[in-house]
């Protein structure tokens, strides 16, 4: 008979914490399937997810998407079909993550639970979504680490600029805990993670990665790719910490493939969503304006976003027409980034995938849904029959409460990875930090 999970005192007093700051707050999805799910232990909730079943096939066009994705991540053929059959049959995909070069606590804690509903014989696979500036909160350009460690842990003492890494390391300790060293210049603060490329400094530190870190670098380092570098890095780290094969996509880059390939399709409803009759404008008379693309690479030094006026797509400084072949042409150089709305769109509600994510993925799938289900085009999906509130929380800590990274853990940090504690107490850490009731 397994044990019972040993939580510390002061742990559990900050779970019951967590459980009256759900009771007492506004009711939302959130509050709702934590509180009906928070004595539910992890290895009974996350199966349960995924016992989904679709009742659509699986486009191919999204399948040759996903395989195009994985020739650039360079997958194995075999590696490749496993992989892409086991999401056209269980249609679920962890999509809470942001591309990074190194996970936080929040991210690491979301890939350990998607891995408890998928057999340790087969790859779990991770789509992050790269349509943000390098500085977002998740800040992908850098390492990320927690205060157990300092720079040299990692990073060899031979580095040229080693001393002043470690002066601003004691200079930012003294007003956060948070920890990182930028692989990327300043000046790229504002530039999208999608469509970059590696920059001569990211290629130039990583060179002094020591062994312990280097091992986990790709074989193959595609220069052109920050996404491709960025991801294959993260993975191999937490295919070690898992003990299991992972596997990180780049959500917006499958999204744009597979957009190139319907946009060749007049009759396909997504084409005539956005290009034909009054569809899209009746849905964002219920909705509200949404963003359909972003700007990418390093052309331009501050992240926008586009919105369709009309036959135009417009962003804060400039324009581009709004018809298929330049769409098509953007999205071919990586010019234009697709947005959540897009990105869900075409995974969530025409191809029936569930999508794993965090609290506030659940509030916008929710809102796309009930809109989306109006719209006579999409009628024959059964729009209104797809999860949106498939929600995954909580936060990698070790047995004293303090936050743990993936790096930590490579550098020896002990975490517990036991799926008999409830849903509540993995999720404690998130709940208390309150971000989910802004």
């Amino acid at each position: 008979m397994k044990k019972p999970a040993i939580i510390p005192k002061k742990i559990l007093k900050n779970t019951q914490d967590a459980r009256d700051l759900l009771k007492s707050a506004p009711s939302s999805e959130f509050t709702r399937i934590l509180l009906q799910n928070f004595d539910v232990p992890l290895e009974e909730y996350i199966p349960r997810l995924f016992s989904y079943i679709p009742t659509r096939p699986m486009e191919n066009e999204l399948r040759q998407a996903f395989m195009q994705e994985f020739s650039n991540l360079h997958l194995t053929q075999t590696t490749s079909t496993v992989a892409a059959d086991m999401l056209e049959q269980t249609r679920t995909l962890q999509t809470a993550a942001h591309t990074t070069f190194t996970n936080g606590p929040g991210f690491l804690g979301a890939n350990w639970l998607t891995t408890l509903g998928i057999p340790n014989d087969k790859p779990c696979i991770i789509a992050t979504f790269s349509g943000i500036p390098f500085d977002n909160d998740a800040k992908p350009g850098c390492l990320n680490y927690g205060k157990t460690y300092q720079i040299n842990d990692f990073l060899d003492k031979s580095y040229p600029d080693i001393s002043e890494l470690i002066n601003a390391e004691a200079e930012r300790a003294r007003c956060t805990a948070d920890r990182r060293v930028s692989l990327i210049p300043g000046r790229w603060q504002r530039v999208s993670v999608f469509g970059s490329h590696v920059h001569e400094k990211t290629s130039r530190m990583i060179n002094y990665l020591t062994p312990q870190i280097n091992q986990f670098l790709p074989a193959k380092i595609l220069q052109q790719d920050f996404s491709a570098l960025a991801l294959s890095f993260s993975a191999n780290l937490e295919t070690k910490i898992f003990n299991r094969k992972m596997i990180f996509v780049d959500l917006c880059s499958i999204v744009s493939n597979y957009l190139q390939l319907i946009f060749e399709k007049d009759e396909h409803p997504i084409t005539k969503f956005c290009f034909e009759g009054t569809n899209f404008e009746r849905f964002e008379s219920l909705h509200g304006k949404i963003p359909l693309f972003s700007q990418s690479g390093i052309e331009e030094k501050s992240f926008s976003q586009f919105f369709r006026e009309g036959d135009i797509l417009a962003k804060r400084n400039g324009t581009i027409s709004w018809n298929k072949s330049t769409i098509k042409n953007h999205l071919k150089n990586r010019e234009l980034c697709p947005g959540l709305f897009l990105t869900f769109l075409s995974l969530t509600f025409i191809n029936q995938f569930q999508c794993l994510g965090g609290f506030n993925q659940v509030k916008y799938l929710s809102k796309f849904r009930n809109v989306l289900s109006t719209i006579d085009l999409f009628k024959i999906y059964d729009i209104e029959t797809i999860p949106t509130d498939s929600l995954i929380a909580g936060r990698m800590i070790d047995e004293e409460g303090r936050e743990v990274y993936p790096l930590d853990i490579i550098l020896g940090s002990e975490v517990n990875l036991n799926p008999s504690r409830s849903l509540g107490q993995f999720a404690t850490s998130l709940i208390l930090r309150k971000r989910w009731l802004k």
